[in-house]
């Protein structure tokens, strides 16, 4: 695994300005959560960091990445490719960083969730919808719930995400409504 000094030169060079400041926020945000849930927080900070390092890669460049790894590409991300730069920025961190399989699973899923995500996989996903660079409504109330709860935390982001997606009248990834639907049996289960 590469140094933190060595990934964030990388994100940088890779980044817009205000993507990377958005980075640095979600690193914040995960390292914070980290301490609180007794993750990994050398991991989590690396993971925050670089989650977006593909963001900004033209469309065609992250499915021909896609296409050279053998990897399905869904018919939502044929749809908007942008959706793909969790999948192709989990291979760059394999390659570039050597970030372990925990790590490489929270980048791949840090856009749409997943259902029995990790707690890194958790931490990432949230902490990228409520960075402190983030102004959608909510976001405050979803960064002091997280604090005290993740998993209800996960399901407020991906409510909003669901909500968002409607209201622009844009289709829905089956994933993420599949993790949702996971997450809310789980808490009820617990409860």
């Amino acid at each position: 695994m590469k140094k933190y000094e060595e990934v964030i030169k990388e994100v940088k060079k890779a980044l817009s300005e205000k993507r990377f400041y958005h980075s640095q926020c979600v690193e914040e945000r995960c390292v914070e959560f980290a301490k609180i849930y007794g993750a990994d927080v050398k991991k989590a900070r690396l993971i925050g960091i670089a989650h977006d390092i593909a963001k900004e890669l033209p469309d065609e460049e992250k499915i021909k990445i896609m296409k050279e790894n053998n990897l399905q590409i869904t018919e939502i991300e044929k749809e908007h490719p942008s959706l793909l730069h969790g999948k192709v920025g989990a291979i760059i961190a394999k390659e570039k960083f050597e970030f372990d399989d925990e790590m490489l699973e929270a980048i791949e899923n840090h856009t749409k969730g997943t259902s029995k995500m990790s707690l890194l996989s958790e931490i990432l996903f949230v902490a990228d919808s409520c960075g402190a660079d983030r102004k959608y409504e909510g976001t405050k109330e979803t960064y002091e719930l997280a604090k005290k709860d993740l998993k209800a935390a996960v399901i407020r982001c991906m409510d909003r995400t669901i909500i968002e997606r409607i209201e622009k009248q844009k289709t829905i990834d089956p994933k993420t409504l599949e993790a949702r639907n996971e997450y809310i049996k789980e808490t009820k289960a617990s409860h």
